[in-house]
């Protein structure tokens, strides 16, 4: 009947309505951050984009995709837990100071784990430094313990953090992030997420440093 078909339609609308308050509030939360880290801001939020388009060439739902964004804008969030010092010191990082940021992870589980958001937004956080192989940390979990989403994160987050300046350390070249993926395909990076990624590389469709980089070069290459 035509009432319940409004009444259908007035659900659908409440859940959009939800759904995009979530994405509003995750995308609040990776700003705010941005106050006391700039690099992690930024880094959440193309993240979060990287693991969409990465989920969409894999054929994954609306659903799922929605997932993958909300869960990039926050997989770094329990970095608000470590010394803004040591986020932004220029040179190396001693060990101690290595150690309080790879804390970034379970802290993240701590502050995420409690929402009632309808994806694994907590496994993420924790999960997106783990490698198939059991190399990651901080649980040094492999395999088919890795979600599907874990997986993509994990090799959209070290695409993105490699090919982005951090005060202790300069981008890495496109060559060199090509490298690492190719060389852990399959072993510490799921090897249909690694080949999409290589994908969108080669394409061209990944936006990071590197364009800025080439145009800079041709520009100063111009008498």
């Amino acid at each position: 009947s035509l009432g319940n078909a409004m009444d259908i339609t007035a659900h659908k609308k409440a859940e959009e309505e939800l759904e995009r308050s979530f994405i509003d509030l995750a995308e609040t939360v990776s700003r705010a951050m941005e106050s006391r880290d700039p690099y992690t801001s930024g880094h959440q939020r193309r993240v979060a984009e990287l693991a969409r388009l990465v989920g969409e060439k894999m054929g994954l739902d609306k659903d799922k995709l929605q997932g993958l964004y909300i869960g990039g804008l926050l997989h770094d969030i329990g970095k608000i837990s470590v010394p803004e010092a040591i986020l932004s010191k220029p040179g190396e990082l001693t060990d101690e100071e290595w150690s309080l940021i790879r804390a970034h992870a379970k802290q993240g589980y701590k502050i995420l784990r409690g929402t009632k958001l309808p994806w694994p937004v907590a496994d993420m956080a924790v999960h997106h430094h783990e490698r198939l192989d059991g190399s990651g940390y901080p649980h040094g979990i492999s395999g088919d313990k890795l979600s599907l989403e874990v997986r993509i994160l994990a090799v959209c987050d070290v695409v993105e953090a490699m090919s982005s300046f951090r005060p202790y350390r300069p981008a890495r070249s496109k060559e060199e992030v090509v490298e690492e993926i190719k060389d852990g395909r399959g072993t510490k990076y799921d090897a249909n997420v690694a080949d999409v990624m290589l994908q969108i590389i080669e394409s061209g469709e990944l936006e990071i440093g590197w364009k800025v980089e080439a145009r800079a070069t041709t520009e100063a290459s111009v008498p």
